[in-house]
């Protein structure tokens, strides 16, 4: 049994003791249960410390920030992987639907338009996509209210303010009052204020003074995958070394290939024929004195007697596409896309296997809409927007009802997921408002338009097979397209 340093140093200084602490590890080991938990040759170097989330996020979090962002900068399935993330949770928005009209409208001239930005460049719908891009890239997002007095010019005066997890001083602890990573909590565990650099410390200008921030006025956005977890990793972290490893495999396979693409020439002379070093082969049918140096394209040359050439020409290999393609397997794994997404590779990609890996991606995606982004971002905007309009007067009752829309995804055969959703809204396996809010519409605006329409079409005495009133065909077209199928079966067959 391997003993560790604590147990060489006691049986160093008494050899009875370490007698002692060697037989109860043993007796312990046997008495465990599980393998995985039993120390063994193999598992010799494997470090498990059981510190909890912060204390590993304090050590880890600024070397796995920067290895991320650097990965995103500079290799193309990690840029590949946090926008495939955020096109499929965020796309063009998460919006909210607001039983009040006026509230409504109020949201839509703010959300619309870049007033809600404080840097005024983006919608509240493209700093939603910002900030869950930040939380993956970094980890982390934090996003600061910015209330505006009405004299600034702006009818809703309240701005967001998104900021990276650096301004976050990760340095600031204590116990009393409790502050942990930067976050300062009151005796029952509420975060009440944030500890924020006055500039970005990776700045020029930057310093590294951090304030008292209170928690009314900024929140953050970050994945808590453990209890008690008060700061974020960055969603890379798990496959950070594998990016890494492909990336210098395949540096290794391009420089590879340039040797393999090299023809070498080795010149041989006869020591008999031209003494002790021999005479260089020349391109001069005469026997003059210039060497040949390098090979050309239809190069003649006369060799000498006792003059000979042999060549090197390397060999390459293709075994590199399996290992590259279970590594690009792992990656995608790892980081929560399929490997379609990853690599961008359909070629033996079909139908029903397109549908199998989007299921299991399109609900991730749902849970983090759920889980995540809707409560801890948008609810706590809305509130904010909420309390802003109330104080300007925009509003008089404080009662307000929203519903919040996903972008809906994008059907992999519009024919057949059309038809099965038909048949799950007539079999009652679904309300049609639900099947209408999967595509990312209001069932009562959807209702509202579809009468307007309608009413519209009778004016002008149009009538559509779309329209049921109509008495014409409307039923579903069935699959006429066997293509997809036949093409299905062939790969099972394979």
């Amino acid at each position: 049994m391997k003993q560790n340093v604590i147990d060489k140093v006691v049986s160093l200084f008494s050899p009875q003791a370490g007698v002692k602490r060697a037989t109860a590890r043993l007796k312990l080991d046997l008495l465990r249960g599980y393998d995985g938990a039993k120390s063994s040759l193999s598992s010799s170097g494997w470090y498990a410390p059981s510190t909890d989330a912060n204390s590993e996020i304090s050590y880890g979090l600024i070397p796995l920030r920067n290895k991320s962002r650097d990965l995103v900068r500079n290799h193309p399935y990690a840029r590949r992987i946090i926008s495939t993330l955020v096109s499929n949770v965020i796309g063009d928005g998460i919006t909210p639907s607001f039983e009040d009209e006026n509230r409504q409208s109020l949201w839509d001239a703010w959300a619309d338009s870049t007033d809600c930005d404080a840097d005024g460049d983006l919608n509240f719908y493209g700093l939603t996509a910002l900030a869950f891009r930040s939380s993956l890239e970094s980890g982390e997002c934090l996003i600061r209210f910015r209330r505006r007095r009405l004299s600034d010019g702006y009818k809703i005066p309240l701005q967001l303010q998104l900021l990276e997890g650096d301004f976050l001083d990760l340095t600031k602890n204590q116990i009393k009052p409790r502050i942990i990573n930067g976050v300062e909590f009151d005796d029952l565990g509420k975060r009440v204020a944030y500890w924020l650099y006055e500039e970005h410390p990776g700045s020029y200008y930057g310093n590294l003074k951090s304030n008292r921030v209170p928690a009314s006025e900024v929140f953050h956005l970050f994945f808590k995958e453990r209890p008690g977890q008060v700061r974020g990793e960055p969603r890379l972290a798990p496959v950070i070394n594998k990016l890494k490893d492909l990336d210098e495999y395949q540096f290794a396979l391009l420089f590879r290939a340039k040797v393999e693409a090299c023809l070498g020439v080795f010149i041989t002379t006869d020591e008999e024929a031209h003494g002790t070093f021999g005479t260089p082969i020349t391109g001069d049918k005469s026997g003059g004195s210039s060497p040949i140096r390098q090979v050309e394209p239809g190069m003649i040359s006369y060799l000498k007697p006792g003059e000979s050439v042999e060549t090197i020409n390397p060999t390459g290999s293709s075994a590199h596409n399996d290992y590259s393609k279970q590594h690009n397997q792992a990656i995608s794994v790892g980081a929560g896309v399929t490997y379609d997404q990853l690599t961008g590779d359909l070629s033996q990609a079909n139908y029903s296997s397109l549908r199998a890996g989007k299921v299991e991606q399109r609900r991730q995606s749902s849970q983090i809409q759920w889980h995540y982004l809707i409560p801890t971002f948008c609810e706590r905007v809305v509130k904010e927007f909420e309390k802003t309009i109330q104080l300007a007067g925009l509003v008089k009752d404080n009662i307000s009802k929203v519903e919040w829309m996903p972008p809906a995804h994008e059907m992999i055969d519009p024919l057949k997921d059309t038809n099965a959703e038909i048949l799950q809204v007539q079999a009652g396996f679904k309300t049609m408002e639900q099947a209408v809010s999967e595509r990312g519409y209001n069932f009562k605006r959807q209702v509202k338009k579809i009468a307007e329409n309608n009413q519209f079409l009778d004016d002008y005495g149009v009538k559509l097979s779309s329209d049921a009133r109509s008495g014409l065909n409307n039923k579903p077209t069935e699959d006429s397209n066997k293509e997809d199928e036949e093409e299905d079966a062939k790969e099972k067959s394979k």
